[in-house]
């Protein structure tokens, strides 16, 4: 069964990540070495982070060798929460392991797997929930919040190219957008949210559904190649364009 996924985004940069940081916001040594002490205090690193220049530079495709991809997600997603009023810095974190769990690699386009959109994928988890115990549940619920999700906001076009005849709601992401929504609220409402420190960003989700739906909405055509890739095309598209 897939793991939990935790708003860890912010602890887990690299050390390339770091150096590019510092190459884009500070000019010489002596200014990278106060922007790196600045960076050991939480706050402050959040401060940065919100910078503008660094996704710019990202797109610009400065520092290329050494941004990881979770840091360019995270650059990316907060930008587009907070273009949509959703301030959450821990949303932003979430969302981040959440693309990086779907979407690994933005040149590989959106979910690669054979099976990615099977609707009796949901339904078999749906159905394991009448049997379930409560972390089976609890993982169940969390897992059909995720995958609904990555359908409805990512990829809502695919699914009505995969047509399922006599399976209607299958084609529809809206379907799969309620189904999302409910399931996050089922999830924030388990005794084992709070247990996983998981419980504020799932009632933070689900508060801001429809805007968080957007802000993945919008992600997914500005910076994801959903379609076929040809190899050498960039892996994201400016803002500006």
């Amino acid at each position: 069964m897939m793991k939990l996924i935790y708003p860890k985004a912010r602890s887990s940069f690299s050390d390339g990540d770091m150096m590019f940081i510092e190459q884009t916001l500070a000019s010489d040594e002596h200014s990278r070495k106060s922007l790196r002490n600045l960076m050991q205090h939480r706050d402050m690193m959040d401060i940065v982070l919100d910078n503008p220049k660094l996704l710019d530079a990202v797109l610009a495709g400065r520092g290329s060798g050494n941004v990881s991809v979770r840091l360019f997600y995270y650059l990316a997603i907060r930008y587009e929460l907070r273009h949509v009023g959703v301030e959450d810095r821990g949303v932003a974190d979430y969302m981040t392991e959440f693309l990086m769990t779907y979407v690994p690699e933005p040149r590989m386009g959106i979910l690669m797997s054979g099976g990615a959109f099977d609707y009796r994928y949901v339904i078999g988890m749906k159905q394991a929930l009448d049997e379930a115990n409560e972390e089976q549940r609890f993982i169940l619920n969390s897992r059909i919040a995720n995958y609904a999700l990555m359908v409805c906001a990512l990829c809502p076009e695919r699914i009505r190219k995969h047509l399922i005849p006599g399976v209607p709601q299958a084609n529809d992401p809206e379907f799969f957008a309620e189904l999302s929504s409910a399931h996050f609220k089922l999830a924030a409402d388990a005794r084992l949210a709070w247990e996983h420190d998981l419980k504020d960003v799932y009632r933070e989700i689900d508060r801001r559904w429809p805007a968080i739906r957007s802000a993945l909405s919008d992600f997914a055509r500005q910076f994801l190649l959903v379609d076929k890739i040809p190899a050498e095309q960039s892996a994201v598209k400016s803002l500006r364009d």
